[in-house]
């Protein structure tokens, strides 16, 4: 029982540092490529936008109350920062 358990936590430590090194590799590209960092943007705004559609096909269809219609507020404004951040972004003609 203890070996499984010091095998799990150092499982889940090997992964998470995986996961931070992955990610700061991927925040040092962005820093240096443009194109990165607007594919990224795009990504971002992109998955947003399928769960707004998703959010306001279930209140259209009655599975959720037109209240909800308050809590779509938050991700709208995501999406528009984000495609907002993606269309200034400036790329460098080749």
């Amino acid at each position: 029982m203890f070996a499984a358990v010091v095998v799990t936590v150092f499982a889940v430590a090997a992964l998470f540092g995986w996961m931070m090194f992955r990610a700061g590799n991927s925040a040092d590209r962005a820093a240096r490529d443009p194109r990165y960092r607007r594919r990224q943007l795009i990504l971002i705004a992109m998955v947003y936008t399928v769960f707004l559609v998703y959010g306001i096909t279930q209140i259209a269809f009655d599975s959720l109350h037109t209240i909800d219609l308050v809590g779509l507020i938050i991700p709208i404004l995501f999406v528009w920062y984000f495609w907002r951040a993606a269309s200034r972004t400036k790329i460098p003609p080749q």
